[in-house]
């Protein structure tokens, strides 16, 4: 079986293998809102090489690597706010009050960026901490799974696709619990929790 995240064989090293059910989630307009349409897919068997869940769990641990995208995204809008802030105390203004509008516009630009960084600053520093309280084998089977989530087809047409590990900790959790976490219906949660449970007792030996 090749590797989900690099697409390698995984045959001939240490590997993390993973039994997934399928969540196929539809957005759909209403008149007045956006609600979903759910419904539950096919068990699917993937694996991840040791390199992807080791490659994964190191960027994890460094709060900058992980989160290196997101810093760069937000230090843009917060550069912008700052440049226009200087252009509305010392530029020329196109139009009247225009000095006004534009240091509001860079005061929320500055603020949306500061708050960005220091947020995901925050999420990628408890991330690093909760695998750092990991036993190693543990953390980069949690590292494993991430690689899973990105690696794994992510669309079905117009569906976006989750995925559920079938494991012993899905079998510890209630119908509420793969609800919030999985964030499913009601009545696909409870569809999901039957079927899990189904599947992990046949294909146990």
């Amino acid at each position: 079986m090749n590797c989900v995240k690099c697409g390698k064989s995984a045959d001939s090293g240490k590997k993390y293998t993973f039994r997934v059910l399928e969540v196929r989630t539809l957005p759909v307009r209403d008149l007045d809102r956006e609600k979903k349409v759910q419904a539950l897919g096919d068990f699917k068997d993937y694996c991840v090489c040791e390199s992807c869940a080791a490659e994964r769990l190191r960027q994890d641990t460094n709060v900058v690597s992980a989160k290196k995208k997101t810093f760069m995204g937000f230090g843009a809008i917060l550069a912008a706010g700052i440049l226009v802030a200087l252009w509305a105390l010392f530029g020329t203004m196109p139009f009247e009050n225009g000095r006004l509008v534009f240091t509001l516009l860079s005061l929320a630009a500055v603020f949306c960026g500061a708050a960005g960084i220091v947020s995901a600053f925050s999420e990628g520093s408890a991330r690093a901490r909760e695998l750092a309280e990991m036993k190693p084998d543990r953390a980069l089977y949690a590292s494993a799974w991430e690689c899973l989530k990105d690696g794994a087809p992510g669309k079905a047409g117009d569906a976006n696709l989750t995925y559920i590990p079938v494991d012993a900790a899905t079998m510890n959790r209630k119908n509420g619990d793969l609800m919030i976490l999985y964030k499913l219906l009601p009545e696909i949660a409870v569809e999901a929790y039957e079927r899990i449970h189904k599947d992990y007792q046949e294909q146990r030996p």
